[in-house]
């Protein structure tokens, strides 16, 4: 079943990387009890497997020594196993900064820089490569810098932990995003996967709502503005070059505390690892369905454009504004975002005059100025590029928009949307079609009705992001539509 499961996500596109605790084992475990001291409850001094007792201060259960051939060769022969049999993409080492035979009584002397511990982590990659040189190897280390950058630049991928600046960022208060750069900590190759929430890490749009900084009618506290300000740490995230990670339900703005206990109201430190409420509805909130658009938007943009995975780019990511200008012999990027309560003045540094377009809007800018000076809204984000990108493939997953009380289908289109409704609901209503910059293109005279059904052809218009406005005598409803050809 396992295996079947796989070849599906595969087939998909989907890489699978399992999470892999090679630090410690528990007493269940066969090669814990073959060695075992009964007078003492702990691994016995001959064990070829486990320290008496352990050599770090993280440790639970019993501690590998990863400096034994016995262990190397048991984990050597589980990877082989899974990139054989079941053919992994990759694999996340948990706590490998525990594969060391230092002893150590701090976090600080265990992260400190060990030549030894770095020789185990490479011998294993090296194993693992011989057999399938595109396995991910990816650790959750947290070391000195002197060593992430040795491993990195070796060719291993390493957690990187922004949750704190992000969420700083988000509530609206002072950041530095900077330690999400690779090239800020020297690392010569992108092996940095930034993350802004994880499974240790709390949820940011809790903090948001329970601390969210304000300045007059602009609130941190408000669920909409807090959602809207996930949307501006996204564009700051996954734009930023090298690879990242997000938590479950991030993409939705999951406000639910990581010490959320199991009747997802309560808060307490005894129920972090209590199951949390599972909120596939969020999908169906426009709001958090933003976001969702938004993060699928940018991840897209990472993948089919050079310009943002380039090496080349700078960055101001410090204190309330910040921004990122990438470069591409190809195309050009600016990002800017004020992270502020209060409308703030942008110097934008574009790269070059001439045009350039905005990506989520998309409206366009003659630049004649580089260093000309925006105001930016509190909260309030642009991503330009000195080549057009069509914003067309921000859309729902199954090709339909469901508001409330009208299906709209299929989206994106070429040359028909139809429009849906129950009880008569569309018969007496008003149908209108905007483009992005408010120009109306269809028109009630133009629109097909049969009571519960309305048709729009849209096959004269030109690709991109379209506005359906539908007013009743009670309600205004508007959603996008994309014409793709």
């Amino acid at each position: 079943m396992l295996l079947r499961n796989l070849w599906t996500w595969h087939i998909k596109s989907i890489a699978i990387i399992l999470d892999v605790v090679y630090n410690h084992a528990f007493g269940q475990c066969p090669l814990v009890q073959l060695y075992w001291d009964d007078a003492n409850s702990r691994p016995a001094s001959d064990s070829p497997y486990f320290n008496v007792t352990a050599k770090h201060p993280y440790n639970v259960g019993y501690d590998f020594n990863h400096e034994s051939q016995a262990t190397k060769y048991y984990v050597k022969q589980g990877l082989e196993h899974w990139i054989e049999n079941y053919h992994v993409d990759g694999f996340r080492f948990d706590l490998s900064k525990g594969f060391t035979q230092k002893y150590s009584s701090s976090d600080s002397q265990m992260a400190a820089y060990d030549a030894t511990r770095i020789a185990i982590l490479e011998e294993y990659a090296d194993f693992i490569w011989d057999i399938n040189p595109d396995v991910y190897v990816i650790l959750e280390h947290f070391a000195d810098n002197t060593e992430e950058k040795e491993l990195a630049n070796y060719g291993l991928m390493l957690w990187g932990n922004n949750n704190y600046q992000y969420n700083e960022a988000t509530m609206g208060y002072g950041s530095n995003l900077t330690n999400m750069l690779y090239t800020y900590k020297g690392w010569n190759e992108p092996n940095l996967v930034g993350y802004m929430e994880s499974h240790d890490e709390e949820r940011l749009m809790y903090k948001n709502l329970q601390y969210g900084n304000s300045f007059g009618d602009y609130n941190i506290k408000d669920l909409n503005t807090a959602l809207d300000r996930m949307k501006l740490a996204g564009t700051f995230f996954f734009l930023i070059p090298g690879p990242k990670m997000m938590w479950q339900f991030c993409e939705t703005g999951y406000e639910y505390s990581l010490y959320t206990c199991s009747n997802g109201t309560t808060v307490d430190d005894d129920c972090k690892l209590e199951p949390k409420p599972i909120r596939w509805d969020y999908l169906e909130d426009e709001y958090r369905k933003s976001i969702y658009n938004t993060y699928s938007s940018l991840t897209y943009l990472k993948k089919e454009f050079d310009v943002f995975n380039s090496a080349d780019f700078t960055y101001s990511l410090n204190y309330y504004v910040k921004s990122l200008h990438l470069n591409n012999a190809d195309m050009n990027a600016t990002i800017l975002g004020n992270f502020n309560v209060v409308s703030n003045s942008v110097t934008t540094g574009f790269q070059h005059t001439g045009m350039w377009y905005e990506f989520f809007t998309g409206d366009s800018i003659n630049v004649t100025d580089t260093n000309m000076v925006i105001t930016f809204d509190p909260g309030e984000y642009r991503l330009y590029t000195d080549k057009k990108i069509q914003n067309s493939f921000i859309t729902s997953t199954d090709n339909v928009i469901s508001s409330g009380d009208y299906t709209i289908f299929p989206n994106p289109s070429s040359q028909y949307v139809f429009i849906l409704g129950g009880d008569n609901q569309l018969h007496d209503s008003q149908i209108e079609l905007f483009d992005i910059t408010g120009k109306r293109v269809i028109s009630q005279k133009d629109i097909s009705y049969d009571n519960q059904i309305v048709q729009l052809d849209i096959s004269g218009l030109e690709n991109g992001v379209y506005i359906i406005r539908i007013k009743t005598d009670n309600k205004i409803s508007f959603n996008k539509i994309i014409v793709s050809k």
